[in-house]
């Protein structure tokens, strides 16, 4: 070996061994107990996105990070981290957290790219289906089979896709009557991964082979494919049609705002005032960005048939109601790099995910040396009679004659005997088609052995990954945090009553009604309308909810209706302008509206009653409750900073 090679290895042991110990620093110790650098280092900075790293800011994590800590070793010191339902709620999680470490990285990657590769396109495409599931017994197999391959033959015959599909005998799904087996424009993740390869191999207007899926067999057309369109930004007025035997008049109030949205009036203004979806109505009728297939498909073709931003549709109806959609902003899928994340959370949640967890284990038996007794396994397997079918077989006939080690793989042995207890166990449980003894004996000890690996796999994430084990400490720590606040504060705070009652009375100057008033408001659409509300109103001859439905017998739009005690400061009008008791005039809003405020009461500031102030009482006595918990613990359990440590965080 070389001095300069010599050199260069002892200088990067130095680097290296100096990394280690600079994150195995003490920053502080709480009870005595030490806390590394590393583990405040990667929570502040996984909290605090391009965090500004000055003694200011330390400090002030820091404060926080004490108080979690003092929580967590309270927590530790009752014994909270053994309580069976902590043990079994760390154990789920966990159980989540594994999974992105247990899969094939390397065909995820494929998945990865083939998805993307698909998600350019979008397609349209009819299928046939033929009922039958996972599981189903050869003979029912069989039967499916050869019907889908019957109505195969059939439409290669007619050329006639639709009139198979939707024949006596044809397609088995029961969108068939409406559809005639179309299933509209889709791509990749909007269908099970098998059917979806089977679309996306096909040339347009090819008839796949009989295709296997989860829900049976298919035969498919492809009948369309374009290029996606990319995702889109859109907001809507919706109109819901009344439920019942209440006259229908959506159509007609749909179109109303149609024609307002024409002579100019706002669209997000007019979504706000008139839009049944209430949620995107307070956004102006904004909705979350979505592509095809994610929406209802009628609306999914008007609003992506919109040529620009800006541009909006003529009323058009889904089975959620009528509606008027106007186009936002639209974006292509982007690259590979900016839709990666999102892809591979989809594959997560899609069968693929098992695809990768199957290959996994096989990749992991290759890493462990699996090996097993071949002779070992034959003479067991030959030891499995048709009682195992009936569920009366005993792991005794194969101990007379088979002992010892199975398979082992890593450090670990698995006898026959474990084995054997297994197989025994599992004969009452097992559910599918039948097969004989042998092939059932082997199909166990298949899933036996890889349950096996991946168990032991799964045991040692923490030493083989350091990022899993942080991740599992926070999950750990965060789990006991919430079980004790959730004791010592939160639902203290609710069950409490006269620990509440107390708080309240000696705080009742925080829980103040400020000026309210009893009244009825009435936003008319127009000037000519609040003149004839305000004279109705004038008259005093009619109850306001008759008085709205007369008005409005024309248009749904000439006036709105709110009748309330109101809290002045809260209300957008009522905070605006100043109103007497009684009836007042007429005000104009900034938006073209007028407004007419009934006052049939002005209740001056008063304290809020304890039922009326609930919700606040409840979160103050709990900020009380935490502060006193969080002394004592400090009193509790001694704590020291190592400032030095701290602030040599970069």
């Amino acid at each position: 070996m070389n001095s300069r090679f010599l050199c260069n290895l002892l200088a990067f042991a130095v680097i290296a061994s100096g990394q280690v110990f600079a994150q195995n620093q003490v920053i502080m110790k709480v009870n005595g107990n030490p806390v590394s650098k590393r583990e405040f280092e990667n929570i502040y900075k996984k909290n605090n996105k391009d965090p500004k790293v000055d003694q200011a800011s330390l400090d002030e994590y820091m404060e926080l990070f004490v108080k979690f800590k003092l929580k967590v070793t309270e927590a530790e010191e009752l014994g909270l981290d053994t309580v069976p339902k902590f043990v079994r709620e760390l154990k789920g999680y966990r159980e989540q957290l594994a999974r992105p470490y247990l899969i094939d990285e390397k065909m995820n990657e494929g998945f990865i790219n083939e998805a993307y590769d698909r998600l350019k396109w979008e397609v349209r495409a009819s299928h046939v289906l033929v009922m039958c599931k996972d599981g189903s017994s050869p003979s029912d197999t069989m039967k499916a089979f050869k019907k889908i391959q019957t109505l195969r033959n059939e439409i290669v015959k007619t050329g006639d896709f639709a009139a198979v599909a939707s024949g006596e005998n044809g397609s088995e799904d029961p969108s068939v009557k409406d559809n005639k087996g179309d299933l509209g424009w889709f791509t990749g993740f909007k269908m099970v991964y098998p059917f979806e390869t089977a679309v996306y191999s096909l040339g347009l207007n090819e008839v796949s082979q009989p295709v296997r899926t989860k829900f049976g067999y298919h035969i498919v057309k492809l009948t369309g494919k374009r290029k996606a369109r990319g995702k889109m930004l859109a907001a809507h007025i919706m109109i819901r049609p009344p439920e019942g035997e209440v006259k229908d008049g959506s159509k007609a109030k749909i179109d109303e705002i149609y024609q307002l949205l024409e002579q100019g009036d706002s669209f997000e203004e007019l979504a706000e005032k008139y839009s049944d979806d209430k949620v995107s109505g307070r956004k102006g009728g904004k909705l979350n960005w979505f592509s095809v297939g994610d929406m209802d498909p009628v609306f999914d073709e008007a609003v992506f048939a919109l040529a620009a931003d800006g541009a909006y549709t003529k009323p058009f109806k889904t089975r959620f109601g009528w509606h008027i959609a106007k186009r936002l902003e639209k974006k292509p899928l982007g690259t590979l790099d900016e839709a990666k994340g999102t892809i591979k959370q989809r594959i997560a949640k899609d069968s693929r995910s098992v695809m990768l967890q199957q290959s996994f284990v096989q990749s992991l038996k290759k890493e462990y040396n699996f090996k097993v007794d071949r002779d070992k396994l034959n003479n067991l397997i030959h030891l499995v009679d048709e009682s195992f079918l009936t569920g009366s077989w005993t792991k005794e006939i194969v101990l007379n004659k088979v002992k010892g080690e199975l398979f082992s793989f890593a450090d670990q042995s698995v006898s026959v005997d474990e084995f054997a207890q297994h197989l025994a166990a599992m004969q009452g449980r097992l559910r599918g088609p039948k097969k004989n003894p042998e092939e059932m004996t082997m199909d166990v000890f298949n899933k036996f052995a890889d349950g096996k690996v991946m168990h032991y796999e799964k045991s040692n994430l923490e030493n083989k990954y350091p990022k899993f084990k942080d991740l599992m400490k926070e999950y750990r720590d965060g789990i006991l945090l919430f079980e004790l606040t959730d004791k010592k504060v939160w639902t203290k705070a609710t069950i409490d009553s006269s620990g509440l009652a107390s708080f309240y009375s000696s705080n009742t100057n925080k829980f103040q009604w400020p000026e309210r008033m009893n009244a009825d408001v009435y936003t008319c659409k127009d000037k000519s309308i609040s003149k004839l509300v305000f004279k109705s109103l004038k008259k005093g001859s009619e109850a306001p909810d008759k008085l709205q439905a007369r008005i409005n017998e024309k248009s749904q739009l000439n006036v709105e209706l709110e009748s309330d005690t109101l809290v002045v400061e809260d209300h957008e009008v009522l905070s605006k302008n100043k109103f007497k008791l009684g009836l007042n005039s007429p005000v104009k809003l900034d938006n073209g509206q007028y407004v007419i405020v009934n006052v049939k009461e002005i209740i001056k500031p008063s304290v809020k009653k304890l039922d009326e102030a609930r919700g606040l009482v409840i979160a103050g006595y709990q900020e009380e409750l935490e502060s006193k918990w969080i002394d004592s613990l400090r009193n509790k359990f001694p704590v020291e900073i190592n400032k030095e440590v701290l602030y040599s965080i970069q």
